[in-house]
């Protein structure tokens, strides 16, 4: 069954922490729209061609939500923080129970932006497809869901 929309639950967020907004969400997802069509290329980080977690860290720069670059397999070791703990430097992620549009989609060995409307994942993927939108089941089980911290 996909998450519900609409709420900001998170684990443990901290204290005077601002997470992501909806309208955050809405701007990443627009960003994110303009690499459709680009193709995949392990290792990218172009519009010539990207791979799954260069694909996410370059929208949300471009929405102006940047953070250090992270592989999919050291996300969350590197960026998300620990829950009931503050935010060490460069950790820019929390966890949520209840994903947003434009929250960050982690699967083993994949990741790609929460899309609530139809519950797909917009991502870069190695197929003919390159950066589109895709259901949800096709990379396999959830790890998690993760909102930026602002």
């Amino acid at each position: 069954m996909a998450p519900a929309t609409g709420s900001s639950s998170t684990t443990a967020q901290g204290a005077g922490e601002q997470l992501a907004t909806s309208l955050d969400g809405q701007r990443i997802l627009a960003q994110g729209r303009g690499w459709i069509g680009t193709e995949y290329l392990s290792g990218g980080a172009t519009r010539s061609g990207v791979d799954c977690s260069h694909f996410v860290w370059k929208v949300y720069g471009e929405a102006g939500l940047p953070y250090s670059y992270a592989s999919t397999g050291s996300f969350v070791a590197s960026l998300v923080v620990a829950p009931g703990k503050p935010p060490k430097p460069g950790q820019k992620f929390r966890r949520v129970t209840v994903p947003q549009d434009g929250d960050v989609v982690l699967y083993s060995g994949h990741m790609g932006l929460y899309v609530s409307a139809d519950r797909t994942v917009l991502s870069a993927r190695s197929s003919s497809a390159g950066v589109s939108y895709g259901q949800s089941s096709w990379f396999g089980s959830v790890l998690g869901y993760y909102r930026y911290i602002k």
